[in-house]
């Protein structure tokens, strides 16, 4: 996956980013509180993730979270900038839960250097 790109990343996978040693892994979707598409919301809430960065001097793990009226979450590490595009799919169900179904939830990010 090359720096500066939007790339595709389901929970429990992991890229390698071209030209460096980082690996990101999505380890999970922490929290999806985002107003489901069929439902009206008093708030819009927001999906949170965690990833698991290693191939830097200390590997860490980071949440990122983006909220529903959309926006991007980003946090540096090492020297990089990871941002949080958005959470795929949205939430149907009126319990909030992205990952209500057999479909994968799937991140949106971009690494840039830092």
């Amino acid at each position: 996956m090359p720096l500066g790109k939007d790339f595709r990343l389901q929970e429990g996978g992991s890229v390698a980013v071209a030209g460096t040693d980082l690996v990101v892994t999505f380890t999970r979707l922490i929290t999806d509180s985002r107003c489901p598409t069929n439902v009206t919301c008093i708030r819009q809430g927001e999906a949170t993730i965690a990833l698991k960065i290693t191939g830097l001097d200390d590997p860490q793990t980071i949440q990122l979270s983006v909220p529903a009226d959309g926006g991007t979450n980003e946090k540096r590490v090492g020297g990089f900038l990871i941002h949080l595009e958005t959470v795929e799919p949205w939430p149907t169900d009126p319990a909030g839960s992205a990952g209500q179904s057999d479909v994968p939830v799937v991140a949106v990010l971009r690494i840039d250097k830092n």
